[in-house]
């Protein structure tokens, strides 16, 4: 009886351990299946800006989107973010509910990965004065997984704009503050006004994760772009990486 237990016992553990590594495989494979996806997008649909300098030119866009083909693809597709050396550099999309795109990509298959989202009630044109712009916080550093990193000042220092491109404009997103907050923050309510924008704007700047570089005069600041992903300070943390859009077209 003993021995029937102990072997019983094993068993169960062998299985447990074959359990824990097909979880494991399913997890990596899909990891690996969404950034082959969000890859062979950006070969695609992004091109580089010809005769670009060696040195950084803020007042030139460093990519070009095809939203032509892009949204033929995909209609959701409301614009383009790109961060020069992270992993950032992905479609967003905006569907009929903030659900739609939590688990699809861009090509219309399920994967935890998701894609980048714009809240579905804001403007897709981005000319509400706090859109937020939604990424899952991946382990393997893909969609918003890097955002967390600006929390460093050295990482902001490095990465302190972004690039957000759409079909009717491009802008430049100079990086203002990143803070960590709750979901049920008022930025996720929708800051209808400028007024109450710009008395969210201070609060939070005075909280940033790091000191930006650009001097910012809220009172003249009439929208910027929220980035937000899961942080795991609480069950409900989430940090959020804010942007003026600053209208480039070069």
């Amino acid at each position: 009886m003993k021995k029937l237990l102990v072997r019983l016992f094993c068993l169960v553990c062998a299985a447990g351990l074959v359990f824990s590594l097909w979880n494991i495989w399913t997890i990596l494979s899909e990891y690996r299946e969404g950034d082959r996806m969000y890859e062979s997008a950006a070969s695609q649909y992004v091109s580089s800006q010809p005769e670009q300098q060696a040195e950084t030119d803020l007042n030139k866009v460093p990519i070009q989107v095809d939203f032509d083909h892009l949204k033929a693809q995909n209609p959701d597709v409301v614009g383009w973010l790109y961060c020069e050396g992270t992993p950032i550099n992905y479609p967003v999309m905006q569907g009929r509910t903030n659900d739609d795109y939590l688990y699809t990509m861009l090509d219309g298959s399920y994967n935890k990965a998701g894609s980048l989202f714009l809240d579905c009630a804001a403007d897709p044109g981005f000319q509400d004065p706090a859109p937020v712009i939604y990424g899952h916080s991946m382990k393997n550093d893909s969609m918003f997984g890097t955002l967390h990193d600006f929390s460093k000042q050295e990482y902001y220092d490095a990465h302190p704009v972004m690039w957000l491109l759409t079909p009717e404009k491009n802008w430049r997103l100079d990086l203002i503050a990143g803070y960590i907050t709750v979901d049920t923050d008022e930025v996720y309510q929708q800051l209808g006004s400028v007024e109450a924008f710009q008395t969210y704007l201070s609060g939070v700047m005075r909280k940033s994760s790091f000191a930006a570089d650009t001097t910012v005069e809220v009172n003249q600041v009439e929208r910027a772009v929220f980035l937000s992903t899961c942080s795991y300070e609480t069950e409900n943390s989430r940090y959020i990486l804010v942007g003026i859009p600053v209208e480039v077209n070069g």
